[in-house]
């Protein structure tokens, strides 16, 4: 009996903190943009985030972190495409390391582009290089 009482007293005693430090946090959200002002953009990507969190886990996140990017304000399911580890692992250095597509398009003019081999087997053998594939690079 002793115990339960305690720890519902407890419990009470940090449920009143939390309302305390609730109330500390939205005197202080006013207290800023009294101050210094909130752009509309900022206070409805606040407000984004907020409406996304579904789960306690998200919410617990959203807390930590201050929202930063705990909570995605969109799912990017293009950005990525899904490769197997091994793979990444087998790629050379001039391919990205994550599983990202590569870079399409004209190279900048500051880019060096790479230089191909030739395909002569006589200048190859002199200069002690592999002869050049007719596709692809380096193999």
């Amino acid at each position: 009996m002793q115990s339960s009482l305690s720890h519902e007293i407890a419990e009470a005693d940090t449920n009143k903190e939390t309302c305390n430090a609730i109330q500390n946090i939205l005197k202080l959200m006013k207290f800023n943009d009294t101050k210094y002002g909130s752009s509309s953009s900022g206070i409805q990507t606040l407000e984004a985030r907020l409406k996304k969190i579904t789960s306690e886990g998200q919410w617990e996140t959203f807390l930590h972190t201050a929202g930063n990017v705990s909570v995605p304000l969109r799912k990017r399911s293009g950005a990525k495409m899904s490769v197997q580890p091994t793979s990444i692992a087998r790629r050379s250095q001039n391919i990205t390391k994550g599983s990202k597509s590569l870079p399409s398009g004209r190279p900048a003019k500051c880019e060096s582009g790479i230089k191909k081999r030739k395909r002569n087997l006589g200048s190859n053998v002199n200069a002690n290089l592999p002869n050049a594939k007719s596709h692809g690079r380096g193999h």
